[in-house]
């Protein structure tokens, strides 16, 4: 056999193939120090290039295939291989803060969706006053041990960072029947909350996920979704939510019928907002975002390397 022919057979086993000199000796019947030879000379000849490519390369070719593939600005963080969950969590939440500081202005309303992430942003915002902005809360809130929602603190932060004024949605997540919610709907206060929502310059948010008609958590921490709800999530085919608006694997809200008790907000507000900043962390997520860029809801999207290429993947 041609050496060149050889080398490449060596190459492509060890590069490529991930096998070890002693099994590629053994196909090719040569000693292991041959194919240490081979490997060498493949490399000097040409045959094989090596490239040792930066963070920086892996992370803008990320974020051109995530634009090219859903249409949206991507912002990849980079990750160390290695590092712990809640550290990829922590820098994801830190570059989403320095995107929403950099995006908010003087007269902007900025709508936020509580949860975990958007509460780990609001601990990594810096000060920048915007006069006359506005900070109105997408979705409504739910009970806990205290009394206190943690969506308040959520909203503080954020008003102390951009010195501006709160709209809060003081309603539960999920109300008792389609009737309860229009009649909240009617409610001067909602009324409010729900024009400066359609008015709004950016939304924040992360998506929920929903598996097998569970809602992740925080969704039921204090709420008590019973098994026929469960049920009628799994069986309208809800994978996520977006403000506790559920979405189906298609991106669509309108076959699910619990969307019809939820304070999430309409879906065509949502739509209407200029910049809608989704934050997400972690593979698990991958299902319920990518039925959110289904249906539109992300134009800039802030994610880890390891869960932007499960995306990709």
């Amino acid at each position: 056999m041609d050496p060149d022919e050889l080398a490449v057979m060596a190459a492509q086993q060890y590069y490529d193939e991930g096998r070890t000199m002693a099994a590629i000796a053994h196909d090719l019947q040569v000693s292991r120090s041959s194919v240490s030879r081979l490997l060498a000379g493949a490399r000097e000849n040409g045959l094989v290039e090596i490239r040792v490519l930066p963070p920086r390369f892996r992370i803008d070719s990320l974020e051109r295939a995530i634009a090219a593939r859903h249409n949206v600005r991507a912002r990849v963080v980079a990750v160390p291989d290695g590092t712990p969950g809640d550290q990829r969590y922590a820098r994801t939440a830190n570059a989403a803060a320095a995107l929403v500081v950099e995006t908010m202005n003087a007269d902007a309303v900025l709508a936020l969706s509580w949860g975990t992430m958007v509460n780990e942003i609001s601990r990594h915002l810096t000060s920048k006053p915007c006069t006359n902005s506005w900070i109105v809360q997408a979705n409504g809130i739910g009970q806990s041990s205290s009394g206190i929602h943690h969506s308040v603190g959520i909203l503080e932060r954020f008003s102390s960072a951009f010195g501006a004024s709160i709209q809060q949605v003081p309603f539960p997540i999920f109300l008792d029947s389609p009737e309860s919610k229009q009649l909240i709907e009617r409610e001067r206060l909602m009324r409010n909350a729900r024009s400066m929502l359609a008015s709004a310059d950016l939304f924040l948010f992360n998506v929920g996920t929903v598996n097998k008609g569970h809602p992740n958590q925080p969704w039921l921490n204090g709420h008590f979704l019973d098994e026929d709800e469960f049920g009628a999530l799994r069986e309208d085919g809800a994978i996520g939510d977006v403000a506790t608006t559920f979405v189906d694997a298609e991106g669509r809200t309108d076959r699910i019928r619990m969307n019809d008790r939820t304070t999430g907000p309409d879906p065509t507000a949502v739509l209407g907002i200029p910049r809608r900043i989704c934050v997400t962390c972690g593979n698990h997520k991958v299902p319920a975002l990518t039925a959110a860029l289904r249906g539109g809801f992300v134009t800039d999207l802030v994610i880890d390397e390891v869960t932007a290429t499960t995306l990709l993947g």
